[in-house]
């Protein structure tokens, strides 16, 4: 009788775990189904339309044969996910539901990770006594996983493609997690599921380096709810740790190269991630203003009170959660959770200096530590309540929250729907942001819309009146004159041009721009003088090399100098060695040679 109870009730329990599973994934499904067809914006154009590296999926089999390319670096280091693009376009090539069904796979695995994670740790032998109970067990893993899968700020790493890299990275650190607690529950399969877990961090690391910490939290895991002697500790966490050397040997030595080119001194980026880790916490726990990118900045002082105020607030958590590790039960996981989300940021909020202050995709990793942390805690707390109240809590964090998170995310969803959309809701968040402006006005030109995208430059040009992001000001002035020589507005064109090389001198395309102009109107000398300064710009500037060759022939027209013509040659010649389809150049030439004896 005894074994035919227990026999339902593991019955029951499977039940249970498999109508979890397709909960979750139904309502992870409805979240992201509306972005099946959203267009590559952005740098995923760069990286993925434009990218020679993936468009030969078989070449990964021999990546060295790639290392020509300039993405070997990137390649290098995240070779797995680089591959899962490559696998992307042999299969449908630039179709974006390819590319959004597999980062809607990668999200509902990760999802149930979290779910499958989560019931193990409350498995484990510290836990055990205070989780004795399945159904409350599968409650807290629920709704972890819900808290992991339906929350909007996990948009930017499954709805903007390329961010793959993030939420791949971490659906292998989860299945590391899941296979090494499952492997310390058994002996029939422990060296297998110890092995697979092993394979599943390596995998983890050659995707993205920030998953270079997450040894150190299985390390924390097991030591706070494993038992062993500091022997068996140290054997089965050896491999693991020994495995965090995968990211320097692909950063510093497979690719030769840094995380990413950035203009921050590692003290100066170090100097925004309390206030920016704050803004996380922030974010998890209230996602309102949600951004592409957030106002954040750098500080000269570590008494800065946006650096000191914010570590007064990480240290006193920091302190708070190692009290929780010492309790029992839920508070344990708590604490666990608390310590997960600030090492899993240890690699891209610390003194590793990467070209964005502040990207919401790099909380997708350390918000799994979060929910894992705070579900049991709030399924606890529910359960100490009574009769109605429970009753009416079960439906708060099951239903309302969940339903709330669901709708936050198909909104924040839509957002991706075009580069205007995007773009329109930085500048609507970020009204300094010279950047979000330009590329807005670039959505507009790209959509057809010119007086839309010259409204948008404009507009950037006045809030860059501060001084504030020359470069991106410089860029602003260049493409609004742009747009008004393509409506024949010269005269403002040139006055944006010339606004565009004196905040930045190195903008070698305005300053030959400029120097059309002035050949145009017949002022060749002057045109010479700024073709000279685009070339020594940028020596790269083959169309400025050519139009100061064309220049010197109109002169030699007016002035019957051969001189001219000698100058002008090798000019256009480097131009019609890179077009040789170019008539207007083999033109210049076959003149030059006839009349120069060249």
């Amino acid at each position: 009788m005894g074994d035919s109870a227990m026999s339902s009730d593991h019955a029951n329990t499977h039940k249970t775990r498999i109508i979890h599973a397709a909960i979750l994934a139904a309502l992870c499904i409805a979240a992201y189904a509306g972005t099946i067809h959203y267009p590559m914006l952005w740098d995923e154009r760069a990286f993925l339309l434009d990218n020679p590296a993936l468009k030969d999926a078989y070449a990964y089999l021999s990546p060295s044969s790639l290392s020509g390319s300039p993405m070997y670096p990137l390649l290098a280091r995240r070779y797995v996910g680089m591959l899962s693009f490559a696998l992307n376009w042999m299969s449908g090539g630039a179709d974006v539901a390819g590319y959004h069904l597999v980062n809607m796979a990668v999200h509902l695995a990760s999802t149930l990770l979290v779910y499958a994670s989560t019931l193990l740790l409350l498995g484990s032998p510290a836990m055990r006594d205070d989780w004795d109970d399945d159904a409350l067990k599968g409650r807290a893993a629920l709704l972890a996983a819900l808290l992991f899968g339906l929350h909007p700020v996990q948009t930017e790493a499954v709805t903007y493609i390329f961010q793959r890299f993030a939420s791949m990275t971490a659906m292998f650190c989860l299945a590391s997690l899941a296979l090494y607690m499952a492997s310390a529950k058994t002996r029939r399969w422990r060296a297998a599921l110890y092995l697979a877990s092993l394979v599943a961090l390596a995998l983890a690391m050659k995707t993205k380096e920030n998953a270079f910490a997450f040894p150190l939290i299985i390390a924390m895991l097991d030591l706070a709810l494993l038992d062993g002697s500091a022997r068996q500790r140290a054997l089965r966490l050896a491999p693991l740790l020994a495995a965090m050397f995968i990211v320097p040997y692909g950063v510093y030595w497979q690719s030769g190269s840094a995380v990413g080119a950035t203009h921050y001194g590692a003290m100066e980026y170090a100097s925004a991630q309390p206030l920016v880790i704050a803004k996380y916490l922030g974010l998890f726990l209230l996602p309102v203003g949600q951004s592409l990118e957030h106002d954040v900045s750098t500080y000269g002082s570590a008494f800065d009170p946006m650096v000191l105020g914010p570590m007064v607030l990480h240290i006193a958590l920091a302190a708070s959660a190692l009290y929780m590790i010492r309790r029992a039960g839920a508070w344990r996981m708590a604490g666990l959770g608390l310590i997960w989300f600030y090492v899993a940021l240890m690699v891209e909020s610390s003194f590793v200096p990467i070209p964005m202050l502040m990207d919401e995709y790099r909380m997708y990793l350390p918000i799994a530590g979060l929910c894992i942390g705070l579900a049991p805690l709030t399924v606890k707390g529910i359960g100490s309540l009574g009769g109605r109240t429970r009753q009416g809590a079960y439906a708060v964090a099951f239903i309302v929250v969940p339903a709330a998170l669901l709708t936050a995310t198909v909104a924040r969803n839509n957002v991706w729907s075009s580069g205007i959309a995007l773009w329109g809701d930085v500048v609507a968040k970020s009204p300094a942001n010279l950047r979000a402006y330009n590329n807005l006005g670039n959505e507009y030109w790209r959509a057809g819309l010119r007086e839309e995208a010259i409204r948008a430059y404009e507009s950037g040009i006045r809030a860059g009146s501060s001084g504030r992001a020359p470069l991106h000001l410089s860029e602003l002035h260049y493409n609004l004159a742009l747009e008004y020589a393509d409506m024949g507005r010269i005269d403002e064109a040139a006055l944006h041009y010339g606004e565009a090389a004196a905040i930045n001198p190195g903008n070698s395309d305005a300053l030959n721009n400029l120097g059309i102009i002035h050949m145009d109107r017949g002022e060749l000398e002057l045109a010479e003088s700024y073709l000279l300064k685009a070339i020594a710009a940028s020596n790269s500037n083959l169309a400025a090399r050519f139009n100061l060759g064309e220049t010197y022939v109109m002169r030699y027209e007016q002035s019957g100098d051969v001189e001219l013509l000698r100058r002008a040659y090798p000019l256009i010649m480097a131009y019609a060695e890179a077009y040789p389809d170019y008539a207007p150049a083999m033109k210049h030439l076959e003149m030059i040679r006839l009349k120069a004896g060249l």
